[in-house]
């Protein structure tokens, strides 16, 4: 079924090709490559089209060396679709255990130099937060896992000082824009010798600090966003310098003495929250624990 309608598609947008092959990854959409040419996204979901749509957007707006290229985007009866040019290379995930310390070194830096330079592009194009908004949705973020905490008669007490006396403090210098919001090693395809960026559809207008939510948290627990069969790769301490040779090579954006503070806010408010989408108490003990300790050696 899933052939016929990317047959259709390619008949329409006039593209002649050989093979069609689904794609191993590829959480949100139905992803199929092309010969080794292109890349078709497509979903006859609402809320995947949403997402694709975001997608698609963004590849129209940008054109940049190091993402693939926009070749076309429509609608096929129910279907949204994105086809683009495929990059030819690998997840930094499936080949990171063969790379030497000079080479991971290399690319965390080029990593750095990547997220930097997208974080400087007009985002003019995307709606999403301001400075005002983007505390606000923070706040409301902090003030429900209070709430869901205080059903489950824990003490919240170093959470609420920090939300009312010191939060006002801790992000009143932030700074806004693109933000690629999936820093992490699927989203990152190595051809050897040149590093490239891939799917856009978490990319939002926020806090240029909220990028390294994702990016820290792969850093502290690699295997958290690996697809099944690069798990068996990951050794996790062939990521324990990452996250200090990013910031070593981007240090515009630590440059604030808060942002630390802030970027691990982010993390407590992303981890906690699926531990009660997962119901786990325990998890969730952990994080307010890992919480209370950062702020009171703070």
């Amino acid at each position: 079924m899933k052939n016929e309608i990317i047959k259709e598609i390619l008949k329409k947008c006039d593209i002649s090709y050989s093979n069609l092959t689904k794609s191993k990854s590829g959480f949100t959409n139905n992803v199929y490559f092309i010969d080794n040419c292109y890349v078709i996204k497509f979903s006859n979901n609402e809320i995947i089209k949403e997402k694709l749509e975001k997608e698609i957007t963004i590849y129209k707006n940008l054109n940049l060396s190091y993402i693939p290229k926009y070749i076309t985007s429509g609608n096929y009866n129910d279907y949204k679709y994105l086809i683009i040019t495929k990059i030819n290379g690998k997840n930094l995930y499936s080949i990171w255990h063969t790379l030497s310390e000079k080479e991971r070194t290399n690319i965390i830096i080029e990593i750095a130099k990547t997220v930097k330079s997208f974080h400087q592009i007009n985002g003019d194009f995307l709606t999403g937060y301001n400075a005002v908004s983007f505390r606000k949705y923070i706040k409301s973020e902090l003030s429900e896992i209070i709430e869901k905490l205080q059903k489950l008669n824990l003490n919240v007490e170093c959470l609420q000082d920090i939300l009312n006396k010191s939060f006002d403090k801790l992000f009143c210098d932030i700074k806004i824009g693109l933000v690629y919001n999936d820093i992490h090693f699927d989203n990152f395809i190595y051809d050897g010798e040149k590093l490239y960026l891939i799917d856009f559809d978490r990319t939002i207008i926020s806090s240029l600090d909220y990028d390294m939510m994702i990016f820290k948290t792969m850093c502290e627990n690699p295997s958290k966003f690996a697809n099944e069969e690069d798990e068996d790769n990951i050794i996790d301490t062939e990521y324990e310098k990452i996250y200090q040779i990013f910031k070593e090579n981007y240090k515009e954006l630590f440059a604030n003495k808060f942002t630390d503070d802030r970027i691990f806010i982010y993390q407590f408010i992303y981890l906690i929250n699926q531990a009660f989408k997962c119901n786990n108490k325990k998890w969730i003990k952990q994080e307010l624990q890992k919480f209370n300790l950062y702020f009171i050696k703070s």
